[in-house]
Parts: C-alpha cells; sequence; structure tokens
C-alpha cells in the first residue's frame, strides 16, 4: 500500500483531523475534519498543510483576486441549486455544496453561482436535448410549474416539478396540466369531497343521501353491477360496505347467485338503515336536544351469510309516543 501522511488528531487553524476518506487530486489524501463551531468539512491533504482550508466556513474568507469577504451563501437559491454547506475550495476560489432540485447534490464555486453560470448540477444541459414547452413559472389552477425533468410518461410528455398551494411539491406532466387534467395535488380534491359529505344528510359518519340514491356502478367495476366484482376465474364475488367496515358476501359460479346476496345485503343494510333514519328524522322533528337524548341505534353483525340488526327505532317510536299522543309508533 502507498504510504501517506497521517493527519489524523492533528489541528490546522479550528479543523483537526479526524480520519481519512480517500485519495483526492494528484494523489493527496482526503479528510474528514472537525471544526471548533462544530462543523464538519472534507479537505486534502494539500490544502490542510497549506493552510488554505482552516474551518468548515464559519469563518468569513478573502477571495483569491480581490480581497473581499466571502459572502455567506447558505440557504440561498441560484436557479435550481440550493447552496446547503461550504466546500473545499477549487483553485483557491471559496465553493459551496448545492442541492438540485432534481434531488442530486454539486460543488459549485460561489462565482458561478452569483454570476449565474450554475444553475444546476447539470440536468439541464442534458433537458436541451429534448423537446417540450417551456410552461415554467406558469400556474395551473393550484399548481405552479418550477422545472422540466428528465422523467417522461408512456406518451413521452415531459413531467414537471410542481409546487401546489398548500406547499406539497409533485411532478406533473406536461399534457395533465396544459390540458387541465391536474390542476392540485389532490387537495382541492379532497376539499370538493368532503364540501360534498357536509352537504348531505349525515347520521354518525354514514351517509343517507348516498345510501339512498347511490345506484351506479364505478367505471372501473368489472361486471357492470354494484357490489359485484368478476374474479380471473370466472367467478363473481358479491360485497358491500356500511358504516366504514366492508362485508365479503361471497364468491358464486352465477352473476345471479351473486345479484341476490348482494341485494339481500342492500335490503337489510342499506335500505334498512335509511328507513330507520327517516323514521328517526320524523319522530325528532328536527329538535336536535332530542337527538342528542335519543341516538338512533343501528348495529350490524355479519355471520354465515346472515346479517343480524340491532335498531332501537321502535323503542323511540313507543317513548315518543308517550311523550306526544299525536306520534305514531308506524
Amino acid at each position: 500500500m502507498t504510504g501517506f501522511l497521517d493527519l489524523k488528531g492533528k489541528r490546522f487553524g479550528k479543523l483537526t483531523a479526524i480520519y481519512r476518506i480517500e485519495d483526492g487530486e494528484k494523489g493527496y489524501a482526503k479528510w474528514k475534519c472537525r471544526c471548533d463551531c462544530g462543523g464538519e468539512i472534507i479537505a486534502s491533504t494539500k490544502h490542510l498543510k497549506r493552510g488554505t482550508v482552516t474551518n468548515c466556513g464559519c469563518e468569513p474568507k478573502k477571495t483569491a483576486d480581490r480581497g473581499n469577504i466571502a459572502e455567506d451563501l447558505k440557504g440561498r437559491r441560484f436557479g435550481m441549486l440550493v447552496v446547503m454547506r461550504r466546500g473545499e475550495n477549487i483553485n483557491g476560489r471559496v465553493s459551496w455544496y448545492c442541492k438540485c432540485d432534481c434531488g442530486n447534490e454539486t460543488l459549485c464555486i460561489a462565482r458561478d453561482l452569483k454570476n449565474g453560470d450554475a444553475k444546476s448540477c447539470g440536468c439541464m444541459k442534458k433537458m436541451k436535448n429534448i423537446r417540450y414547452k417551456d410552461i415554467g413559472g406558469e400556474r395551473f389552477g393550484r399548481l405552479v410549474t418550477l422545472h422540466p425533468t428528465l422523467k417522461r410518461d408512456k406518451k413521452g410528455s415531459v413531467k414537471w416539478k410542481c409546487r401546489c398551494d398548500c406547499g406539497k411539491i409533485l411532478l406533473v406532466t406536461e399534457d395533465a396540466l396544459v390540458r387541465g387534467n391536474t390542476t392540485s395535488c389532490g387537495c382541492k380534491k379532497a376539499e370538493v369531497q368532503e364540501q360534498v359529505f357536509n352537504n348531505v344528510s349525515l347520521y354518525d359518519g354514514t351517509s343517507y343521501t348516498i345510501l339512498k340514491f347511490r345506484k351506479k356502478p364505478r367505471v372501473d367495476n368489472s361486471s357492470g353491477h354494484l357490489g359485484i366484482t368478476l374474479r380471473k376465474s370466472g367467478r363473481y364475488r358479491a360485497h358491500i360496505g356500511f358504516r366504514g367496515k366492508h362485508y365479503n358476501l361471497g364468491t358464486y359460479e352465477s352473476l345471479q347467485e351473486a345479484l341476490e346476496i348482494r341485494k339481500y345485503a342492500e335490503e337489510t343494510l342499506h335500505e334498512g338503515f335509511c328507513k330507520a333514519f327517516e323514521r328517526w328524522k320524523r319522530l325528532s322533528s328536527d329538535d336536535k336536544d332530542w337527538e342528542e337524548k335519543n341516538p338512533l341505534i343501528y348495529d350490524v353483525s355479519f355471520k354465515d351469510k346472515e346479517f343480524y340488526v340491532t335498531c332501537n327505532i321502535k323503542e323511540l317510536g313507543r317513548k315518543k309516543l308517550t311523550g306526544n299522543p299525536q306520534e305514531t309508533t308506524e
């Protein structure tokens, strides 16, 4: 093994060499050093011995040609680059480690950052060979485009890094932005769904409106029937959701069998709850105090493809009748 100068534990200005990293330029070893301020930096044997590097960057340093105090660039943005920490001087010039928006880290001379010669880690040069419409800085709904990336979708549309008004960063294709297919990170859809959810009749997290009126299956439904899924085996699986739970109703050879068990589940869970809810609302006459004191109970258990329902609507009807002779229990 080629011998090298052991600097471990030695001090150079405010720096103390901790351990050797690797060979650097022209065979000079690189050392991990800890500064008296607590910061760390990697510096070569040559720069340490010559006194070129004496701290992690915590102290201002004079530039090689002008003698001006080096400007602290930490945290500043230059194009796609954000300055992270002071780096080892390059040919006597102050340099900084920067994080590119594409995710890569690169070492840049401070002069190149400030005069605009360094704007990315090099990924922007690769983008010059890719044809794309420049929509940088434009707004599409809640999204503002930051910069294009090297990624494309299956159709060849360039993916842009975008910032949503909510603060989230995401990749969206140029086609989706220009055509208006994507206008937020998903927060807009969530807000709309919440508004719709709040505008329907709810009880204990259950939507009476959805249970009462939703009859069409989802567009990606494989069987064309609500609550029926066509398996790869050719069999039909029936299922139903109610009050945050999902019930597997079994798998059947024929579509008719699956539809029958699904219909039974709808009548018991959805229609049964809706009828109980309607009766409960008539009993309450929108009296919020009465509703709070007399909540509707509609609990369900499922065993051996049978539903067992516990409902207190008849009990509430008798209780209401006792307090108001004009009410009927129906």
